[in-house]
């Protein structure tokens, strides 16, 4: 090979290379561009699968907003098809929440209903007992006067309620198309009316009760028996269990009386020696739950 040959074989080799390390170059360019998303030969493909994830999820956030929103319009028409139902939240709303500034809460209640199954009942018992009256006629006319009492203020309380509720929201004015908010105004309204009914009732004179009281069909009855001395002690405690029995109606949720025995209760009065048992004062029942437990029971033979 001579010298000019040997020049051209050289210059061949030397663009030979140059074109290998070009590509090299251009090889570890790419190489670095992939690794960080750039490559001219990937990067549209790389936007096209970000734009397709972001598409997923702002598909996914879509979904999940509508679950929610419909989750939401069902919670609302739900509250909407809610009557209007006397619920005093905080005031009250029971012992774990009650008020402890309200005089009448459900704590105080029990403990004034208390005191009549005690003090007043072992007073009244006492002084009746004082006059040597029969302790069984004493039992039966206790028992009888007391359930006609809580049946008179039921009905009585009940009646008020329904005035003040007819009252305040009148079916003009509270039909079933009312906003949530607006009938939780007007329960607040009833319940504070009924409440100031409650705190009322618990200041009236004795006179106010024992008008009352004269008028039920069981005090009539002992009044036509025994001279008016002797049946004071009736009328006393009659006018103390009508008020307290006023008190428990018209609490939120009302306390109202049970006057069926326990198993526990009925096992006791058969495994004693006695025919017959009177409920005086009957249990305390409130939302289907005993708060007010035992009875006062007067046994008989």
């Amino acid at each position: 090979m001579d010298c000019l040959d040997h020049c051209a074989c050289v210059e061949q080799n030397r663009k030979h290379i140059e074109a290998i390390e070009f590509k090299i170059i251009r090889m570890k360019g790419e190489i670095t561009s992939l690794g960080e998303g750039k490559c001219s030969s990937c990067a549209r493909p790389e936007e096209k699968l970000q734009r397709e994830r972001s598409k997923h999820l702002c598909r996914g956030c879509e979904e999940l907003q509508d679950k929610l929103q419909r989750k939401q319009q069902e919670l609302d028409k739900f509250k909407a098809k809610m009557k209007i139902e006397i619920s005093g939240e905080m005031e009250n709303s029971g012992c774990l929440s009650e008020n402890i500034n309200n005089p009448l809460r459900e704590t105080a209640l029990i403990d004034i209903y208390g005191r009549l199954k005690t003090q007043v009942y072992g007073k009244t018992r006492d002084d009746l007992w004082k006059k040597e009256l029969d302790p069984k006629t004493i039992s039966e006319n206790l028992s009888v006067l007391v359930k006609d009492i809580f049946k008179a203020t039921s009905a009585d309380m009940k009646n008020r309620k329904n005035t003040i509720e007819e009252f305040i929201c009148h079916k003009t004015l509270c039909g079933e198309d009312m906003p949530t908010a607006v009938k939780k105004k007007v329960s607040e309204s009833v319940q504070a009316a009924l409440q100031s009914l409650q705190m009322a009732l618990s200041h009236l004179s004795t006179d106010a009760y024992k008008e009352v009281v004269m008028g039920l069909d069981t005090m009539k009855k002992i009044m036509m028996e025994y001279e008016e001395d002797t049946s004071k002690p009736y009328i006393d405690f009659a006018i103390e269990c009508y008020k307290v029995s006023c008190l428990l109606a018209l609490h939120n949720p009302p306390l109202t009386p049970s006057w069926d025995l326990t198993e526990e209760q009925l096992s006791s009065v058969s495994a004693s020696s006695y025919d017959q048992v009177d409920v005086i004062l009957p249990m305390l029942i409130s939302n289907g739950t005993t708060i007010v437990s035992p009875p006062v029971l007067s046994r008989k033979k």
